[in-house]
């Protein structure tokens, strides 16, 4: 029997230390997070200090109640504290249309729990093809803090574009998805310093949960992805290969048509901590 999970605790900012040249994501996104609706999200990849690689694309903890929209926004549909329903398997892709809005809470606890909230709606659809508004918002006005930008996506994969950084797929969620399902990936990822990291993943659907968030309680399916980054580095004056460990976890609702929640634990070369991204799920509407 599936139990009901607290989900977007802040966590405590991770301490920490020079190994190398390190690089991370300005949150949001998740990260695939276009998720089947074009997720998040996902973040750009940015330079940071030393240490590790940039974060894959992909999103952090939770409003305690989202603010209302920026005027000129569609409005969100109201959170439900009630489940959503139990999940049928297998679960087929979403039937997205123009309209549908989701909103993001992100935190990542490597940046000083810096939040970040973005808001992605459908703009067009053409068959698997998506393409979606993304804007960032001020957590306290719920008001546009920057400007829209377009992203493409493909719903039958969960993968949002990101724009010359990225080469290849992320393949966040691949339809249907039913319980002990599994696929393989990678795809690499350039950052302003031109360095390059390639991540190689490997997703299973380990089963169904529920989980609240602050856009209310739902039954999901749990999508684990397994895998590692690898990167050349100058190490006392020579080249060397690092490579370490990143953990990337989606709660996808069938009800909201997207992730509600994605967690990403990327590890340095050396086993301990280096970013913890957590993302979940405000506000959404869905087009009937």
């Amino acid at each position: 029997m599936a139990t009901v999970r607290e989900l977007g605790t802040p966590l405590r900012p991770i301490k920490r230390t020079v190994v190398a040249r390190r690089a991370s994501i300005a949150m949001a996104a998740m990260l695939l997070a276009a998720c089947a609706a074009g997720r998040v999200e996902t973040p750009v990849p940015v330079m940071r200090t030393p240490g590790g690689p940039p974060a894959p694309p992909p999103a952090p903890a939770a409003e305690p109640a989202p603010q209302p929209p920026a005027a000129g926004t569609p409005a969100p549909a109201a959170a439900s504290p009630q489940p959503s329903g139990p999940v049928r398997l297998p679960v087929a892709r979403p039937a997205l249309k123009i309209g549908d809005r989701w909103v993001y809470h992100g935190i990542d606890s490597g940046r000083a729990s810096v939040p970040t909230v973005i808001a992605r709606s459908i703009a067009t659809v053409s068959g698997d093809k998506i393409e979606l508004r993304q804007v960032y918002l001020d957590p306290k006005t719920s008001k546009p803090s920057g400007p829209e930008r377009m992203r493409k996506g493909t719903i039958s994969t969960g993968h949002l574009d990101f724009p010359s950084l990225l080469t290849g797929e992320v393949k966040a969620l691949v339809f249907p998805l039913d319980v002990g399902k599994s696929w393989e990936y990678e795809y690499k990822v350039k950052s302003e310093a031109d360095n390059v990291t390639v991540y190689k993943f490997k997703a299973t659907v380990e089963g169904v949960e529920a989980v609240k968030v602050p856009a209310g309680a739902f039954d999901t399916v749990r999508v684990v992805h397994v895998g590692e980054w690898s990167r050349y580095v100058m190490d006392q004056g020579k080249v060397t290969l690092a490579k370490g460990e990143i953990i990337s976890t989606y709660w996808y609702s069938p009800a909201v048509g997207n992730w509600v929640q994605q967690d990403v634990d990327l590890r340095k070369a050396d086993g301990t901590p280096d970013v913890r991204l957590t993302q979940t799920l405000v506000a959404f509407e869905r087009k009937r």
